[in-house]
């Protein structure tokens, strides 16, 4: 379930609150995976993803496309304090982990010194496993997500990355708490939310997903603000590409973008929509369900493609304009 749940208000008061990391890619667990390419790491590494897992079988969250080098990042035996990997045909098993969890996203690292085979494993920032060297000197190899032609991811995976180097415990940390601002280099965020392709935003040769095979599929997350929303002037609220479920007034001085997901007003007594910032907002699809939401100033809307009203709620509109059906 990708839907983030706030407790009281919420307010951008300067820089982007990015709700795309909402969206997900979503995997069977017995066909699916996603191409990217042929990558080839021959240095230092170290891999990082969010996951999020219904079981903990023969899951294999990276590696190669089943060839005879078996190179992959997998759990095993459905036990959630085991991980293995393989480098060049040579397994370990990192045990000892913090029980990993199903149906709960969680960060995953490991990283691999090329030089004496090294591996460190963190989860959730935490450096859990540090040691027992294996693949020395040899090559890593990888190119699906979520599976190979045998094992599969069985749960969802997002924001995919791959540094040419080694993390220390420090820039794990941050890189978990999301303040490691350090483009890697493939970075595959997997936030497109529709069609068949994702984008290597990394600083390597492009490896973009060119394929989602089996039954691998986007999910798109919803944010479920429980009170107002305020979006101050120097302040970005980039919406989820699923549903921004709003249940009291929204005050939008800044910017709003709408990633072409869905705004519902989840209303009990009259709501507000106030705007006074330079930029007219747009809705793509836009709910009304409960009562009545009332532009309360001169400040224009735009809806780019439905509006929808659920019970008796109304758009009211004292001075404004709404423009229909832009996209």
């Amino acid at each position: 379930d990708n839907t983030t749940t706030t407790d009281g208000a919420v307010t951008v008061t300067q820089g982007k609150l990015e709700c795309l990391s909402l969206t997900s890619v979503t995997f069977d667990g017995t066909s699916d995976d996603i191409d990217i390419g042929a990558v080839e790491r021959t240095a230092d590494t170290t891999i990082a993803m969010w996951v999020n897992a219904d079981d903990m079988q023969q899951n294999r969250l990276i590696g190669d496309d089943g060839g005879s080098s078996h190179d992959y990042i997998r759990f095993k035996d459905n036990n959630n304090t085991l991980l293995r990997v393989a480098i060049n045909n040579t397994t370990l098993d990192v045990t000892g982990l913090s029980a990993m969890p199903t149906g709960t996203w969680f960060h995953l690292i490991v990283s691999h010194d090329y030089s004496n085979g090294k591996i460190k494993v963190w989860q959730n920032g935490v450096n859990e496993f540090s040691g027992s060297g294996i693949g020395s000197n040899q090559a890593w190899t990888l190119n699906r997500i979520g599976g190979d032609t045998t094992d599969y991811h069985d749960g969802e995976i997002n924001d995919v990355r791959i540094y040419d180097y080694l993390l220390s415990n420090e820039q794990a940390a941050s890189l978990y708490s999301g303040s490691y601002n350090v483009t890697p280099l493939h970075w595959w965020k997997l936030d497109e939310g529709t069609g068949g392709t994702s984008e290597d935003y990394g600083t390597g040769t492009d490896a973009d997903v060119s394929a989602f095979n089996g039954d691998a599929a986007w999910v798109n997350g919803t944010l479920d603000l429980d009170s107002t929303l305020t979006i101050a002037a120097n302040g970005t609220l980039s919406a989820p590409r699923g549903n921004l479920d709003l249940a009291g007034n929204f005050d939008n001085t800044g910017t709003f973008t709408n990633n072409n997901g869905k705004t519902i007003f989840t209303i009990t007594g009259d709501t507000n929509y106030n705007a006074s910032g330079t930029v007219e907002a747009a809705f793509y699809d836009l709910e009304i369900n409960g009562e009545d939401l009332i532009m309360t100033d001169s400040r224009n809307i735009t809806i780019e493609r439905n509006l929808t009203t659920v019970g008796s709620g109304r758009l009211r509109c004292k001075s404004a304009t709404v423009t229909m059906g832009t996209a």
